[in-house]
């Protein structure tokens, strides 16, 4: 039998994704960006996805593209809205929303 373990721990998976969202903040404009799912409530596996919202104001697609390049871990899962779906979401009582906004952890920090 063949015991699989998660690539990454929840500390090191944040710290890296600190990291690469500095950078990718400087190619991108970037508002927001939250783990969220099994890696930031600790309870991922080895087959877990790494699902980042994502939240800005430029191109999607080239957000996407910056934001792929720039963390390169396969399992990636990006979900991008501009600030206005995340207005319109919160306007609803959004369930994914709420998940995020209880249980993700911030990628995103501003400089002081």
């Amino acid at each position: 039998m063949k015991v699989f373990y998660p690539r990454f721990k929840k500390k090191e998976l944040v710290e890296k994704l600190t990291q690469a969202f500095r950078e990718i903040s400087r190619q991108v404009r970037i508002s927001d960006a939250m783990l969220f799912g099994s890696y930031a409530k600790a309870t991922n596996t080895a087959f877990s996805d790494i699902d980042i919202l994502v939240v800005t104001e430029d191109n999607k697609d080239e957000v996407y593209s910056v934001c792929w390049d720039i963390i390169g871990i396969p399992e990636t899962e990006l979900h991008i809205y501009t600030g206005e779906e995340i207005k319109i979401m919160k306007g609803t009582d959004n369930l994914f929303l709420k998940e995020v906004e209880r249980n993700g952890v911030k990628l995103l920090i501003p400089p002081r």
